[in-house]
């Protein structure tokens, strides 16, 4: 009976890990979630402010400047 008593103990302890890992690693995933999100609030900001500006034609000079 002891025995059985332990392994249901151990059965429960790795439970309890394993759901506060899930709650750390979904955590963490809605943190950079809210991140990426406030970062395109930002460039999009950005982005109203500037007129006539185009990125993939700035990426390109720069690449032209390097080579």
């Amino acid at each position: 009976m002891f025995i059985m008593e332990n392994l249901a103990r151990k059965n429960l302890d790795d439970l309890d890990l394993y759901q506060r890992r899930m709650e750390i690693m979904i955590g963490a995933e809605l943190r950079r979630d809210d991140k990426i999100a406030d970062a395109i609030k930002v460039q999009d900001s950005i982005r109203k402010k500037v007129k006539d500006w185009n990125g993939a034609s700035e990426i390109r000079k720069w690449r032209e400047k390097r080579a």
